[in-house]
């Protein structure tokens, strides 16, 4: 699935190119042609595990290098947590941007000073209010807008910060363009957040086991790949991981077969 989504965003930009920047600079009366656009979005379980993204959109392409993920505090609304993301976007940019011009930091270090022609925010008008609330606070001048959905979770519209929504023909190009990048901010969340709560979990069940460290920890992981498969090992084979002796296997299989 994740290799036909890739394939699918790497053919639509081969077609999209310029025209698709010109067609989206047209329609959002943009000054400049919005060669770089960043979008974010947020992933939780009921306010647990909370990451915040940022995905990049370079010429009409994706800038999987220029991905960037955030851990968030738990049980804030989507709302403070977003702010939080792009809070913590602009201070570092404008950070290394300081460090750029004393000569403290190399432009290859540098992963948050290039700023974006356009953001789109997973969202509506809140959404985009809170963005330019940030974007006035540092001082800069980025056109932001909302990628709306319907109530099936589908693309509908792309909104400003009155609620204004531009009207997009559903079979255009331009709408399958803006689709795939919020199927793809999205994707990218969900995945970040999935993998925020197994390290969790995963790390909880081992750490409340009498003699497993941090250390020993990591080596059972990489060694057996999920808490899962330790579960299921006899004393023999946990004690086969690198690091792990015969002591410390007989409390790790004692611990979990109490625990069953």
């Amino acid at each position: 699935k994740k290799a036909l989504q890739d394939y699918k965003l790497a053919e639509l930009s081969k077609a999209a190119g310029t025209g698709i920047l010109e067609e989206l600079k047209a329609l959002l009366q943009l000054q400049t042609l919005p060669v770089r656009i960043e979008s974010y979005d947020i992933s939780h379980i009921s306010g647990t595990d909370t990451v915040g993204v940022m995905i990049v959109y370079e010429k009409a392409k994706p800038d999987k290098r220029s991905y960037r993920k955030f851990n968030l505090s738990d049980h804030k609304g989507d709302t403070d947590s977003q702010k939080e993301v792009l809070t913590r976007r602009f201070a570092h940019a404008e950070k290394e941007t300081s460090a750029l011009i004393d000569g403290t930091m190399d432009e290859e270090a540098a992963k948050f000073a290039l700023l974006p022609d356009l953001i789109l925010i997973d969202g509506g008008t809140q959404q985009v209010h809170v963005c330019e609330e940030v974007l006035q606070a540092f001082g800069l001048s980025i056109p932001v807008f909302g990628l709306v959905k319907d109530d099936k979770h589908r693309t509908r519209a792309i909104t400003d910060s009155d609620g204004a929504e531009a009207a997009i023909l559903p079979t255009s190009p331009l709408f399958r363009f803006l689709t795939a990048m919020q199927d793809e901010v999205h994707r990218y969340a969900i995945g970040t957040h999935r993998k925020k709560r197994e390290k969790r979990l995963s790390q909880s069940d081992l750490s409340a086991i009498p003699g497993v460290g941090e250390k020993r920890q990591a080596a059972l992981l990489r060694y057996f790949g999920s808490v899962a498969a330790i579960r299921g090992k006899n004393e023999k084979e946990i004690a086969a991981c690198p690091g792990i002796d015969q002591k410390t296997a007989a409390q790790i299989y004692a611990w979990f077969h109490k625990k069953d």
